[in-house]
């Protein structure tokens, strides 16, 4: 955008002045004067300062005493309304990106620095037209979701025309959504050639607030990552709500954009209009915290190498069970507690005949600690507990649970080349399909069967 928004900005975490102590400086400002440029590639605040105050220097300073992943949580912003429509500002999200200064960066009596952030939050006069809708534009990758509905763009009577193949709405908690595109053009008259382009986007109805769309629009996008496993996710919303509009901008990472996948793998044959159809996002709900860690492990394996993406993909089965310890279970005595340690007394003075004299009492010393031991039973695998849990059988695997846990340690400890290639592929394979069946289940999805077979 040409013309930014102004508005004022305080540094609310720690004392920039203190940060670095410049002789003969003036102090900084408790305010400053600020701008916002914010599009699709960037945003950036040109905070402005008096250059006798030295600023840049005890900014530098100060960014080295604060975390920048919470950057938005360490500045306030005020004096917004000069904007016309706007009510606030916020960058309470917003994380550290970087920053530049140049000796051209002036206006009038004032220099500036740039800092740039990768999220905004903007409040908005009320739009009247379009109360209670949301709509929230996607990645590249998102665009597997809306072009699924769609028909090819074709001329038909000198008209360009798209028809969608459903105008069916889908529901995530009380709010209605579904995907569409949105089709927009740029035409030069001096060339013969019209470009139209085509936008993802997630069109909601039924909004009741921020919170609850927000929680339904973060869950669909994570939901429909782990079906194409790519990262799907918003780069720009904007809310309607009676009282206001809200409009949301986030900067989102590179990625590959991957070839879209399902769930075939998993042998689901869903299309993406019954996957999201179903009843998903009640269990996405119910376990909601496990999901969004397990399927960002799930996405993610897919773009580094072969040992990080098993460890990826196991930490998944850790993630599920829920870091839980089982506790040991006893055996049950048939003696009261004093012919019990008789028995034991009886037991040590035997195994005291199978070794040297000299060596008793470092044997004394190490059976104290078996007793203890012996009364509890083995316990069993948590990582086959689940699995069990999950309908999953584990003597049906080509590879044990034992193996599996075997090799994730020793890829943990840095023993790579104590595995052999061909065994890790088939195992990431295997592992990859059964995280894939847990968070199915965890989303109460039972529409899967479990393939051992494994080529590579």
């Amino acid at each position: 955008m040409d013309s930014p928004y102004c508005f004022d900005i305080e540094f609310t975490q720690g004392d920039i002045e203190a940060s670095q102590h410049i002789k003969d400086s003036l102090p900084v400002a408790s305010f400053h004067h600020a701008h916002l440029y914010d599009s699709p590639e960037k945003i950036d605040i040109r905070i402005y300062f008096d250059p006798e105050t030295y600023f840049p220097r005890k900014f530098d300073a100060w960014l080295n005493n604060i975390n920048f992943r919470k950057f938005g949580q360490y500045i306030k912003t005020s004096n917004v309304t000069q904007n016309h429509g706007m009510q606030s500002l916020s960058f309470d999200q917003a994380r550290f990106k970087g920053y530049s200064t140049s000796s051209a960066n002036i206006e009038g009596q004032f220099e500036y620095i740039v800092v740039s952030v990768d999220w905004v939050r903007i409040e908005w006069k009320a739009n009247e037209w379009e109360v209670n809708t949301a709509k929230f534009y996607l990645n590249q990758a998102g665009f597997k979701i809306a072009s699924f509905f769609y028909s090819p763009l074709w001329i038909s009577d000198n008209k360009f025309e798209s028809q969608r193949r459903s105008e069916k709405y889908f529901k995530i908690n009380n709010e209605e959504y579904r995907p569409e595109l949105h089709f927009y053009q740029s035409d030069d008259s001096k060339k013969t050639e019209i470009k139209i382009t085509k936008e993802p986007l997630l069109s909601f109805k039924e909004v009741k607030t921020e919170e609850s769309i927000l929680a339904s629009v973060n869950m669909l996008c994570s939901s429909v990552s782990f079906f194409y496993q790519n990262n799907i996710d918003y780069s720009f919303g904007r809310i309607q709500l009676p009282e206001k509009t809200i409009t949301l901008r986030k900067l989102l990472p590179s990625q590959i954009d991957y070839p879209a996948n399902n769930l075939w793998h998993l042998k689901n044959h869903w299309s993406l209009e019954k996957y999201l159809d179903s009843d998903w996002s009640i269990g996405f709900l119910q376990n909601q915290e496990k999901l969004f860690k397990a399927i960002r492990n799930y996405v993610q394996a897919f773009q580094v190498d072969e040992s990080s993406r098993y460890l990826l993909l196991y930490n998944i089965l850790e993630i599920v069970k829920g870091g839980k310890r089982d506790e040991p279970e006893k055996f049950k005595s048939i003696l009261n507690e004093q012919d019990e340690t008789e028995k034991y007394q009886e037991a040590l003075a035997t195994l005291l005949k199978t070794i040297n004299q000299a060596e008793h009492e470092a044997f004394k010393d190490k059976w104290k600690g078996i007793i203890g031991k012996l009364k509890y039973k083995p316990i069993k695998s948590p990582i086959s507990e689940l699995l069990v849990n999950n309908n999953i059988v584990p003597d049906d695997l080509p590879i044990t649970i034992n193996r599996l846990t075997e090799i994730r340690n020793k890829l943990v400890h840095g023993s790579i080349n104590s595995i052999q290639q061909d065994e890790l592929e088939k195992a990431t394979r295997l592992i990859y399909r059964i995280t894939g069946i847990l968070i199915l289940n965890l989303m109460g999805i039972k529409e899967w069967k479990l393939d051992t077979r494994i080529v590579v």
